[in-house]
């Protein structure tokens, strides 16, 4: 089975340590309905892995635009991304 999830968006709470990194990624979804536009956005809690990672924590600044590729997981009822290494990208927005 693969588990595999690509996200761009926003960034938001940045919470840095050592070797782990915590945020927000805020996506959204607009389209048309009955004439009218409907904007959905979702929030999604991503844990980036790495020795890297503060580095990474501190060249991240929030509402950067940014694309993460990472796994799925669940713990405790709470849905999160993880992701490692190199699958976190700027995009340059």
């Amino acid at each position: 089975m693969i588990n595999k999830i690509m996200v761009m968006g926003r960034i938001s709470n940045i919470d840095v340590s050592d070797r782990e990194l915590k945020f927000h990624l805020t996506t959204s979804d607009r389209y048309l309905k009955n004439g009218s536009w409907i904007e959905n956005h979702d929030v999604h809690s991503v844990e980036y892995v790495g020795d890297n990672a503060r580095q990474v924590g501190e060249s991240l600044r929030s509402g950067e635009v940014i694309h993460i590729t990472g796994k799925s997981l669940s713990r405790g009822g709470h849905k999160y991304i993880k992701c490692y290494g190199s699958d976190l990208k700027k995009t340059g927005d």
